[in-house]
């Protein structure tokens, strides 16, 4: 049995997982972790290659064990966002087919360096030489052949959060729920009036017809008719050699949603050509699925110690991902900004320790990697994985490290656990990274691009 996934259906899972990060209900965040290198035991202080993870129950239980800190996501850290192609002079686009089914993967938009987005309608003769920059409703010719729509211009809080080098935001504005389009902002304002537009000046014409077959023993050019549930489209065919190379629209007509196109007389017989439809309401009625916008990006900005120390400074972390509704000690979701998922040893004496080694307790045997210590509150942050083992440290015990520290642990509350249930919540996403070190002046923009 043949089926298949839709470019819709990814859309639409795209905005469901947008809308479901957004929803006050949840809580999901941006995690960081796992300061030790990738290597198979303790002894191995050199970094491999991080491994690919895998979706296995293994995997996602280490990746507990190796959260450092997580930060809040808010609908402001989330857009659709498609492939980036940028108008370059000399370049060559594709011209949007209704039929092509791999069209999504294809340079049939541009982004130009005034932040515009248009959408290829028709291509050329040769090379696209000329910039598109007029917003009109209609597509436009331009000087090189090239006809293109304008879709929208890039905001620039987006351009600064989500456009990367190989992505680029992409949305579809909608009235805010007043229902008054001047409570939105300037850009999303423009955007929406542009999308309304289309829809009631340019949906269901057809701008564009594509030969399949040219068919032979043409002596003067066919007549074109294009039938279809729409009226008032019409073409003239170009032939040479005897067979049809080219469709010209004359008319673009309104209404159309189907269409065919037909040949008559010409003296000739097998020329076989389709017209190419607008998408949904119309070309730039629904930027993010006309545009295939079913990858989404999230940005989350960590700003030197965030949460006041939860995300630790002069080491590493070489994991990041998301996890939804990880529950707080209490044991209800967790809704703080950032929280810390690392364990703490409160000494009552202690010196010498260095973050990226690991201590062991002389009583318990336990082993954990210092990811941090305060030598003056005396505490020592820890994580522990595979490589150490997951043994308890015992209150009262002594601690040494592995090159240089040594300590005791507080005989009452010298143990602490994370500033979450450990384990709880769904890991979303991992990626596994080599090695970004975190320091006191240093601002990251983790930028997570899903696919669906």
């Amino acid at each position: 049995m043949a089926a298949i996934v839709t470019n819709r259906f990814r859309v639409t899972n795209a905005e469901n997982f947008r809308q479901d990060i957004s929803d006050t209900d949840n809580s999901v965040y941006v995690f960081i972790g796992k300061s030790d290198p990738w290597s198979s035991s303790i002894s191995e202080l050199q970094d491999t290659y991080p491994p690919t993870p895998l979706d296995n129950r293994k995997d996602v239980v280490e990746t507990y064990k190796n959260m450092a800190a997580a930060k809040i996501i808010n609908s402001s850290n989330i857009s659709h966002v498609m492939p980036r192609f940028d108008w370059t002079s000399g370049n060559s686009y594709v011209a949007w087919d209704d039929q092509d089914p791999d069209i999504f993967t294809k340079a049939f938009y541009v982004i130009t360096d005034e932040r515009k987005v248009f959408k290829c309608i028709k291509v050329g003769p040769g090379a696209s030489t000329v910039k598109p920059t007029l917003t009109e409703i209609t597509p436009t010719v331009v000087g090189d052949g090239y006809t293109w729509k304008y879709m929208f211009t890039l905001g620039v809080t987006d351009s600064e959060k989500f456009l990367t080098n190989f992505y680029s935001p992409v949305k579809t504005v909608l009235l805010p729920a007043s229902g008054d389009v001047d409570d939105l902002s300037e850009s999303d304002r423009a955007q929406y009036l542009n999308q309304e537009s289309a829809i009631a000046t340019i949906g269901g014409k057809i701008y564009n017809a594509k030969v399949q077959t040219g068919g032979s023993g043409y002596t003067v050019a066919p007549t074109v008719t294009i039938v279809g549930d729409g009226y008032g489209a019409t073409a003239t065919a170009t032939i040479t050699g005897g067979g049809v190379t080219g469709i010209t629209i004359t008319n673009s007509g309104s209404a159309y949603t189907i269409a065919k196109i037909v040949f008559s007389n010409g003296g000739g017989t097998g020329a076989a050509a389709y017209p190419i439809m607008s998408p949904g309401k119309g070309h730039g009625a629904d930027p993010v699925a006309e545009l295939g916008g079913y990858f989404i990006g999230i940005n989350v900005r960590l700003e030197y110690e965030d949460g006041s120390g939860d995300f630790i400074v002069n080491n590493e972390f070489r994991q990041i991902g998301l996890i939804k509704n990880p529950l707080n000690v209490a044991g209800d979701i967790n809704t703080a900004t950032t929280f810390s998922a690392l364990y703490e040893l409160h000494l009552s004496a202690g010196t010498g320790f260095v973050v990226g080694d690991y201590i062991t307790g002389t009583t318990s045997d336990a082993i954990g990697y210092v990811d941090s210590f305060d030598a003056g509150e005396l505490i020592i942050k820890f994580h522990q994985n595979n490589k150490t083992g997951y043994g308890t440290f015992q209150p009262g015990e002594n601690i040494t490290g592995s090159n240089s520290g040594s300590g005791t642990i507080l005989g009452s509350n010298g143990i602490v656990g994370p500033e979450y249930t450990p384990q709880s919540g769904e890991v979303l996403f991992l990626e596994n990274r080599e090695p970004i070190n975190r320091s006191a002046s240093q601002i990251e923009d983790v930028k997570i691009i899903i696919e669906f």
